[in-house]
């Protein structure tokens, strides 16, 4: 669905300076808000940032005021830092319009800071970007938040996903875009569990029992997925006694098949694999997953490796985030002490896939100049990409799942050339819009979506590009496999 921007701004293109359009002022933190209202009144302005020391501490707007001042009926002498949001968000005025909107989106907030050289430079809002695009993600998100059924959620993720496509069309790259899906599908998520807490709790079924916390694992936790994809999650709940433990397990247990049936129903297929959290074995207290951590360290078989390239790359979705970061830490600790696991990983890695580039097949081909054969996108390209880079990341305890974050880590503390490391980045980013693109031309028919790529369809700069792409991942298993595979 083809639609045209006004003005011909685009948010991968276009930068962040291109949207500003209202100035603002800075005020010291210590001002009454009676003046400050005033000032806005006389400036004409409905935003000021707020400066303590020489920094910029926060940003109040005239909703601030309202809210803060008229509902609550504070004193017009009341400082303006009790009333300011903190802390101030802001983005260089050269990044692109789409980094701007994503950082709105994931930190809730309708007016970011637009700085030059660390200055403050403008301020844009969420109406700035509808001057543009015909629907604001935030609107949408908003709508998700507020949703009163899951029918409703369902509707609008259909909704915000026309909004990933057209943005495809600007040509984003890949993390943009799967930095959008991987919002849009945590704020379904987010919606679909408030509305089971709510379901359960007018039938009767009371509040959780105790501190929880919904884990995205596989793809969904590397914040990986595109348009197409199954679910892969599970759940986390702080250690109870032996006694209460089995009816704290059945509570969530309950609780976890109606968000599963509710995902389903959002367009999120249930995993094949039965790696959900309505799995008994994935809804487990924090010690219940620390053992469960050990048991595949200990013991690195084929099946824990498997478990191993999804467990490892959770991350907290809703709930107390404290308890996923426990787990972490958990896991990290006991995992620098583990050699001969991540020797087993890096020899799994090898030998689950590699690419295809030194086959005899692909010899021939590529000495007559014929078309390339069929790729799988997952098995032979991305899967040993990102299994590359988890095994080296868990070596070098980063926390972090998404592969090109873990990527920019790993060259931080030089666990990886910055050369190899932007190879890889670049090879990532093209397989990943490869399996975008296919996902659209499947739309129509999910059942028909597949990871092959038929490379007769790609034209000879494609073709090139993409056995540079895969020469660089087999470098890349190469590399690790050195490292560990002795």
């Amino acid at each position: 669905m083809q639609k045209t921007k006004p003005h011909g701004i685009s948010p991968f293109k276009n930068k962040m300076a291109d949207l500003v359009s209202r100035q603002t002022k800075s005020i010291p933190h210590h001002l009454p808000v009676s003046v400050v209202a005033q000032q806005m009144a006389d400036s004409g302005i409905n935003s000021m940032v707020v400066e303590q020391n020489g920094v910029l501490a926060g940003i109040v707007t005239s909703t601030d005021l309202v809210r803060h001042i008229l509902a609550k009926n504070l004193s017009g002498s009341t400082p303006i830092f009790s009333v300011m949001s903190a802390p101030l968000i802001s983005i260089d005025q050269e990044s692109p319009i789409f980094d701007g909107l994503m950082l709105m989106v994931q930190n809730k907030i309708k007016h970011l800071a637009v700085t030059t050289n660390g200055n403050i430079s403008g301020i844009v809002s969420g109406w700035d970007w509808l001057t543009f695009q015909e629907r604001h993600p935030a609107a949408l998100f908003n709508e998700i938040a507020e949703a009163p059924s899951f029918q409703t959620v369902a509707l609008l993720r259909t909704e915000a996903l026309e909004l990933v496509e057209q943005l495809f069309e600007e040509e984003g790259n890949a993390r943009s875009l799967t930095q959008l899906i991987t919002e849009i599908n945590d704020r379904v998520t987010e919606r679909i569990i408030q509305l089971t807490l709510e379901k359960l709790k007018a039938e009767g079924e009371g509040n959780p029992p105790v501190k929880y916390c919904w884990i995205a694992m596989g793809s969904e936790g590397r914040k990986e997925q595109t348009l197409s994809t199954d679910q892969d999650n599970g759940l986390v709940f702080e250690n109870t006694s032996q006694a209460e433990l089995d009816s704290v397990k059945n509570w969530f247990l309950k609780f976890a098949v109606i968000v599963i049936e509710g995902l389903v129903l959002c367009g999120f297929p249930r995993c094949k694999g039965n790696i959900m959290a309505s799995n008994q074995d994935l809804c487990l207290s924090q010690t219940e997953w620390e053992q469960l951590f050990v048991k595949i360290l200990s013991n690195p078989d084929p099946y824990a490796l498997l478990k191993a390239s999804i467990y490892f790359d959770f991350r907290s979705i809703y709930g107390e985030s404290k308890l996923v970061n426990s787990l972490w830490q958990n896991l990290t600790d006991k995992i620098r002490l583990s050699r001969g696991f991540l020797r087993h990983l890096a020899q799994n890695n090898i030998e689950a896939g590699r690419p295809p580039i030194y086959t005899l097949e692909w010899k021939f081909r590529s000495f007559f100049s014929l078309f390339l054969p069929p790729v799988d996108l997952k098995r032979q390209a991305l899967t040993p990409l990102v299994m590359s880079i988890r095994t080296l990341a868990l070596a070098h305890g980063i926390k972090e799942t998404h592969t090109l974050s873990r990527i920019e880590e790993l060259v931080a503390c030089q666990a990886l050339p910055a050369q190899l490391a932007e190879a890889v980045s670049n090879a990532y980013d093209f397989i990943m819009l490869l399996k975008i693109r296919q996902n659209f031309e499947f739309q129509a028919d999910s059942s028909a979506v597949t990871n092959e790529l038929q490379t007769k369809l790609l034209n000879p700069l494609q073709s090139s590009f993409l056995y540079e792409t895969l020469k660089t991942i087999y470098d890349l298993q190469d590399y690790v496999n050195d490292i560990f595979g002795n």
